[in-house]
């Protein structure tokens, strides 16, 4: 619809950042982090046929199946701890299967968040369109909303 038109503007973004990850620094940093290119299944597909009678080697087996590499009994039983709802840590939203299993992986791959929830790091935006030439490099969130609507020639009577 927006193609070669010019009365209309495309917004991409998000509302939000989230789970902020980083990656680490540390020895060959890179490789374990270009390691990620060949997972095969995601964290939420590795998880979902295991439950808290699943076996520590079940747990290991579909891991290094899933992302090529084989976690340590230890780590298998850390994460068979958090699926029965019995892991427990200062920080409580560590505790759960998925963060757990985020945790276990940063090891491997290099790669941590710091947590499962919303954040305010920085998101993508992009524009294309009628007006997008008046993108900022950066803008706040809480500005988004009044540029757009400036930008579509609504009249704004406060920020």
């Amino acid at each position: 619809f927006a193609e070669g038109r010019d009365d209309t503007l495309v917004v991409i973004t998000s509302d939000h950042g989230n789970a902020n990850p980083g990656l680490l620094s540390g020895s060959s940093v890179n490789s374990k982090f270009e390691s990620i290119l060949k997972f095969k299944h995601s964290n939420n597909w590795i998880l979902s046929e295991l439950d808290a009678q699943s076996t520590i080697e079940r747990i290991r087996d579909r891991v290094e199946y899933a992302t090529g590499h084989g976690i340590t009994a230890d780590e298998a039983q850390a994460l068979k701890s958090a699926i029965a709802g019995e892991y427990k840590t200062l920080y409580r939203p560590m505790q759960n299967a998925p963060e757990v299993l985020g945790a276990i992986l940063t090891n491997y791959v290099n790669v941590s968040f710091v947590g499962d929830n919303h954040t305010s790091d920085f998101v993508e935006l992009t524009m294309v369109g009628a007006g997008s030439e008046n993108m900022p490099a950066f803008i706040k969130n809480t500005d988004l909303h009044y540029f757009m609507l400036e930008t579509a020639g609504v009249t704004v009577e406060s920020k």
